[in-house]
């Protein structure tokens, strides 16, 4: 097999899948003009890079928007410090790429790289691949939910240690759900030296929901108002003025009677 030369370009990073369409692995890498698709000429051959939207600093492939074609989620090239970006660009199915649509990711007024890895899964359960971003300098993980277009919907943010730097997902105790594990730095050293698990507990916010047909008296989704009781009014009660009662005459003490004199002879 000769060798592959790209001269004047670093690559970043190496994926093999068909994005070409024809059945045949090509080898995908970031260039510094963009993304490269050197497409495989099924003979251990590839022709010349196919050049297309955005280089990234990490990407991975994954069908966002279920069209059984290969996506790209990316972590954008990051200024010396401030805010992490977070891409995806749909693929065409001939080697190229649309425009990244980004979002805001994690943020630290460090010189350091925020973003490290990325994983691609399916986080909500609503049949629609999701991003985990691992944030080296912010010590979380990010948490990008899809929507079916294959935009991303603003991040959410869970720590999960020190430094983390490498991840994967997997349902590590079979509930169904996918959960996080990650490589982090434990002081002193602060060398990646321990992983860590991160339980995915179901949630997320789910996917818009299609509209189904219900019966025109009830909107859908909406609850059926319960009437309210209303309060009655209550009269006051008038209080009934009881009569005093009559003080009996109380008797008079009969005066005793005088003894009458004699008269005076």
């Amino acid at each position: 097999m000769p060798d592959i030369v790209l001269p004047g370009r670093v690559p970043h990073g190496l994926v093999l899948a068909d994005v070409t369409g024809d059945g045949n692995i090509d080898i995908l890498t970031a260039l510094p003009d963009g993304m490269g698709v050197l497409p495989g000429n099924g003979n251990l051959t590839f022709g010349v890079p196919i050049i297309s939207t955005t280089a990234p600093y990490k990407f991975k492939m994954v069908d966002l928007n279920g069209d059984g074609l290969l996506d790209l989620g990316m972590i954008m090239q990051q200024p010396s410090f401030g805010t992490e970006m977070i891409g995806t660009a749909l693929g065409n199915g001939d080697g190229t790429f649309q425009a990244v649509r980004t979002q805001t990711g994690s943020s630290v007024f460090e010189n350091l790289r925020i973003s490290d890895d990325l994983e691609a899964g399916d986080l909500n359960g609503d049949g629609t691949p999701d991003l985990l971003v691992l944030n080296y300098a912010s010590n979380d993980v990010s948490v990008f939910f899809c929507n079916p277009d294959g935009s991303l919907r603003p991040h959410e943010r869970y720590g999960i240690g020190n430094t983390p730097q490498f991840g994967t997902m997997a349902d590590f105790d079979g509930d169904g759900r996918l959960d996080v594990a990650a490589a982090i730095g434990l002081p002193p050293s602060g060398l990646h030296n321990a992983v860590v698990l991160l339980q995915n507990v179901g949630g997320g916010p789910a996917g818009t929901p299609t509209p189904t047909a219900t019966p025109a008296s009830t909107p859908a989704g909406s609850p059926t108002p319960t009437p309210t009781a209303s309060a009655t009014s209550t009269p006051k009660v008038t209080p009934t003025s009881t009569p005093r009662a009559t003080p009996t005459p109380r008797p008079r003490a009969t005066p005793r009677p005088r003894p009458t004199p004699f008269p005076r002879p």
